[in-house]
């Protein structure tokens, strides 16, 4: 079975569209986005695949140095010991109600120039940044690489398409109906000397080598695990050095499907209904670490009896909308990293940059504590209930009894167009944490899966799938919102795919038929 779950932000009309393409040499059906051609995350007659965001780093800021001169445009930049001209573009942006606007674009080598620095050395030198990305070189359309994919047939023809990517970079998964899995890193990746942290001169030193071949990138295909696991985490294989990026998703995602999917090395045979509820598992690992922590700062200071260490405790570590404890966490969490980071750099800085996220950035949410003295620790997570409470009483009123982690984590559905169009708030539990993941600002969840599938490879039309709020964009359309309960209570439709099985599902047919002279 291959379930995918890609996460975005939660968009109106929605992100993904459901489709089912068929032609000669085409037999395939899943979710795309409007205006990219193919099937993003689906399957045809022999192969299932996916995909979740890898992240590599493929661009650089170069720092160039600027003077006048006499070629055309009289902008030149200082590159590999000459100097070379400034390239510039004219173009004209129309402006509906207004005159139009003339802009002129420049180029370095490198890329657009983005912003300059006009300060003046003694030689009348001054810098400017341009930005070198990969998006710029040939074959980079994004997700173009997806119609090779979808005419895949093995492992094999499924590489050369994967070959072909190169933006976004993704966890591109695989599973194919003989039983065999695989996932590759997919992108254009360039080959530094340097680490791409930090702007670099644009002098010539700091160039790119060429982009690593589909070869060199990490990918595995059958491990012993019996299993594949993609959560935006660090995926690299043992022994794999290459830092595709600095910016990974913390493992506890990952960590707790791995949990969950090692329960098969007792025997256990996994359903499509296992799947859909691993899909929707709110089990926090962060609240199974952190929790302890603070109930025993709770009992050295003698106050574990009170109500709020006691709900905790009997807490399972799931964050239900339904629950009162899951907002306890989270308020309590979200104070607790800000407490931390105000504790460790106290400035207004510090907490802009980091604020109610900093324990999320680490490996494992008790590493940054860990830092501190145990007295301290201890202060600051007691504060930090303090102010937690304090929160809640704001947001959910006074009568703690009415606390409800679903009353403060919502989604919402704005339209693109007006107000008029908007969906929800639909109550939701887990958090950014969880399998579910239900991230966002100030409690709302903004992100997620909007777009769900779970495919068995052993009889395609027990496949099923989910999207939200519906499959049409027209307001008055009956399919503009009806899927938007399914996705709140967690549950998913049929996605068939035989001819006998899509028949008996279709209740409308439109047939578009070209007038012939």
């Amino acid at each position: 079975m291959l379930a995918n779950d890609p996460h975005r932000y939660l968009d109106n009309p929605a992100l993904r569209y459901l489709t089912h393409l068929v032609g000669p040499g085409w037999n395939v059906i899943g979710a795309g986005e409007p205006g990219v051609p193919g099937v993003a995350a689906g399957h045809n007659e022999r192969i299932g695949f996916g995909f979740t965001i890898v992240g590599m780093d493929q661009q650089d800021l170069y720092v160039e140095t600027l003077s006048s001169c006499t070629m055309p445009p009289g902008r030149c930049y200082q590159n590999g010991g000459t100097w070379k001209a400034v390239r510039q573009v004219v173009d004209t942006i129309y402006v509906k109600g207004e005159p139009p606007r003339v802009v002129t674009l420049e180029f370095t080598e490198h890329g657009p120039i983005v912003s300059e620095d006009l300060a003046r050395d003694s030689a009348g030198r001054w810098r400017a940044f341009a930005l070198r990305f990969v998006g710029s070189e040939p074959g980079t359309a994004g997700y173009l690489a997806q119609i090779s994919i979808n005419r895949a047939t093995d492992w094999s023809s499924f590489l050369t398409a994967a070959a072909r990517w190169k933006l976004p970079t993704e966890n591109l998964i695989y599973a194919d109906v003989d039983g065999n899995i695989g996932w590759i890193a997919a992108g254009l990746m360039p080959k530094r000397h340097w680490s791409g942290l930090l702007p670099v001169p644009g002098t010539g030193g700091y160039e790119w080598s060429g982009f690593r071949g589909s070869s060199e990138l990490p990918r595995s295909y059958n491990p012993s695990s019996g299993f594949i696991v993609t959560a935006n985490h660090d995926i690299r294989p043992a022994g794999y050095d290459v830092p595709l990026n600095f910016e990974f998703a913390t493992p506890l995602r990952a960590q707790r499907i791995v949990e969950v999917l090692s329960e098969h090395r007792t025997g256990r045979r996994f359903s499509i209904k296992d799947f859909e509820r691993l899909q929707h598992d709110e089990h926090s690992l962060q609240a199974r670490i952190l929790v302890p922590m603070l109930l025993a700062a709770a009992r050295r200071a003698g106050l574990e009896g009170r109500w709020e260490y006691a709900t905790l405790r009997a807490w399972d570590h799931v964050m239900r909308a339904d629950q009162q404890a899951p907002a306890l966490f989270e308020a309590w969490r979200r104070a607790l990293s800000a407490a931390a980071v105000r504790h460790a750099a106290p400035s207004r800085v510090a907490d802009s940059l980091f604020g109610d996220s900093w324990i999320d950035d680490w490996p494992s949410p008790d590493v940054p504590l860990g830092r501190f003295s145990p007295a301290v620790r201890d202060s600051l997570s007691l504060h930090a209930m303090s102010s937690g409470l304090s929160l809640l009483r704001r947001r959910l009123g006074a009568d703690s009894a009415q606390w409800r982690w679903g009353r403060l984590h919502t989604a919402v559905f704005p339209h693109r167009v007006g107000s008029a169009y908007d969906l929800g708030p639909v109550e939701r539990g887990g958090n950014s944490n969880t399998v579910n993941s239900t991230s966002g600002s100030d409690f709302r969840q903004q992100y997620g899966a909007s777009f769900r599938e779970i495919l068995d490879l052993a009889d395609w039309d027990r496949s099923v799938a989910t999207s939200v709020p519906g499959q049409s964009g027209q307001p008055a359309s009956e399919f503009y919102s009806n899927l938007l309960p399914l996705w709140t209570r967690g549950e998913y439709f049929p996605l068939v795919f035989s001819r006998a099985a899509v028949e008996r599902e279709t209740k409308y047919v439109l047939w578009l038929r070209p007038v012939l002279r």
